[in-house]
């Protein structure tokens, strides 16, 4: 495209104002292991992950 085909009327992205995006601060919430320590289910007691046969193997040796 030439620049004599260009149409000049239209207003480009870098014309417009830019717009600041509302960003809410989280930072003060919770971590993962903070909010699991304070759930209250039958559930929640003991390890999360099934121990699987190399973890058996190495509780043999200790």
């Amino acid at each position: 495209m030439s620049a004599s085909n260009r149409d000049t009327s239209t207003e480009h992205v870098s014309d417009q104002p830019e717009r600041q995006l509302h960003i809410e601060d989280h930072g003060d919430g919770l971590t993962d292991d903070q909010r699991a320590s304070r759930e209250q289910s039958d559930r929640q007691d003991g390890a999360r992950v099934k121990p699987g046969p190399a973890d058996q193997d190495r509780q043999a040796r200790r």
